[in-house]
């Protein structure tokens, strides 16, 4: 294989100058000349050159073809994302709606648990502001008893015992009832907040959250069933 040196070019331009130079198969420019051939203006016919621009230019379009899949595929995943928030931002709506409301139902039998739903509802709205990012997360007040700790406060833990129908039989089944169904899709409602994808390390803070709202729930049903014992499950 025969290497065009620069000082070649210069020569032959001095003879005969060119505005074009082909090289043949089994010749090759070494990187002075070719950039002598670049400073000069002069075209270069070299199908293997030819090739190798072919192929570079293809490399170039699949890098930008690539990065536009991979923009546009970002972008969908943050439109997913940001629905998905959405929509827990509207489950907490929700339940603040049915707290109210199960308030509102128990107000006339037992005024002090009416008020202590009420607080658990404020809770709930600041959980939804703080999602919209619209304000600071409320603290859950933890009265600790003999199941639920500061060490439980912020987990699932689950039912401290099985609600059945002999509870709604008790004087205030009802509102056993009504506050266990809200325990219920709180808990639902944390899983849910669990499964999306956050980057940001927000949602855990509302998980804990939500577990210690559900276990205040909790509490408040022993106290109606009147156990003076503990009966959480081990």
């Amino acid at each position: 294989m025969k290497f065009i040196t620069e000082q070649y070019l210069r020569d032959l331009y001095k003879k005969d100058p060119f505005d074009n130079y082909k090289l043949d198969p089994e010749q090759r420019l070494t990187p002075g000349a070719r950039q002598y051939l670049s400073d000069k203006g002069i075209r270069m016919q070299d199908d293997n050159f030819a090739k190798y621009k072919k192929v570079s230019a293809t490399k170039v379009e699949t890098s930008r073809n690539e990065q536009k899949n991979s923009s546009s595929g970002g972008k969908q995943e943050d439109k997913r994302s940001k629905k998905s928030i959405r929509k827990i931002s509207l489950k907490f709506k929700n339940l603040e709606s049915k707290f109210l409301l199960t308030a509102q139902s128990i107000l006339t039998e037992d005024i002090l648990v009416a008020q202590e739903v009420i607080t658990l509802t404020h809770k709930l709205a600041s959980i939804q502001k703080f999602i919209e990012g619209r304000g600071d997360l409320e603290e859950v007040e933890l009265r600790p008893c003999t199941g639920i700790t500061a060490e439980n406060f912020n987990e699932d833990i689950g039912d401290c015992f099985e609600i059945t129908e002999f509870h709604i039989q008790l004087t205030k089944g009802a509102q056993i009832a009504k506050l266990y169904a809200l325990k219920c899709e709180l808990e639902e409602t944390a899983i849910e907040v669990e499964e999306i994808q956050d980057r940001e390390n927000h949602l855990d803070k509302i998980v804990k959250n939500t577990n210690a709202i559900a276990n205040t729930l909790s509490q408040m049903i022993c106290r109606a069933v009147g156990g003076t014992v503990c009966q959480r499950k081990k």
